[in-house]
């Protein structure tokens, strides 16, 4: 069973070090163009945009918020949701929902991970992450994780019971 730990573990770690890649490259880009009309980014700009959207998703969480918007996101750092959206989108290859809920995906992981909510269900936990419907949580979770998160618990307990973390 530590082998299932280990696959488990892994899957959060390459996740995040996917999107970590994905924001590095962005920020060693030297622009970018958006159909036909040119749209310049800067590196220095795309860096500051970049630092203040994972310090402020980090720091603050507000993909708890289920009503939380891109509007949200521009208002606290500073940027339009049009700059967002085009960082997120050409940059990333996702769009804003997407970028979200990967965050609230990684956190649903760490709370299945903790004892904290061992007597919740499984949708309860995700409401604390900032999900508002069942079904697309368990849609999001097994497209971001190739589990559901009834097998993710599940393999996670088991590896928790025979020790093997």
């Amino acid at each position: 069973m530590i082998i299932v730990f280990l696959i488990l573990a892994y899957t959060i770690w390459y996740a995040r070090r996917k999107l970590l890649s994905t924001l590095n490259e962005l920020k060693n880009s030297k622009g970018f163009k958006k159909n036909k009309k040119s749209v310049s980014l800067e590196d220095e700009w795309i860096e500051d945009l970049i630092d203040k959207m994972k310090i402020h998703m980090d720091e603050q969480k507000p993909y708890i918020n289920p009503n939380f918007a891109i509007k949200d996101l521009s208002d606290s750092i500073g940027y339009s949701t049009h700059q967002i959206s085009l960082v997120l989108n050409n940059k990333l290859g996702l769009n804003f929902f997407d970028f979200i809920n990967q965050y609230r995906i990684d956190a649903v992981k760490l709370k299945l991970q903790s004892d904290e909510v061992e007597a919740l269900t499984l949708y309860a936990i995700a409401e604390k992450c900032g999900f508002n419907s069942k079904t697309s949580f368990y849609r999001i979770f097994k497209k971001n994780t190739g589990l559901t998160p009834l097998e993710y618990r599940k393999n996670y307990e088991q590896s928790i019971n025979k020790g093997d973390y």
